[in-house]
């Protein structure tokens, strides 16, 4: 992507909202997540014989994808100011 397609669409998602931002990426995630999850279910018949760790774990990797969204926010941000001080 090139400076210009990044400023145009950075500059959409950045209207929105950094809280927008972090639930659309926070649903994104929780959607593919149990999309694969059923998927290797049914496919591979994995099974999780204890319930806790298949929730711990899920909230671990949800908190850690809100880390990451924010995490991409401010470097985003930082391009963004970046090219516009250019």
């Amino acid at each position: 992507m090139n400076y210009k397609n990044f400023e145009e669409e950075w500059g959409k998602i950045r209207t929105k909202g950094k809280a927008v931002y972090l639930i659309k990426s926070s649903i994104i995630f929780i959607v593919s997540f149990f999309i694969i999850y059923t998927i290797s279910r049914i496919g591979l018949k994995v099974k999780i014989n204890n319930s806790f760790v298949f929730i711990y774990s899920s909230l671990g990797l949800f908190l850690g994808n809100i880390f990451a969204a924010k995490y991409r926010w401010q470097k985003s941000e930082e391009k963004y100011n970046k090219i516009q001080n250019s």
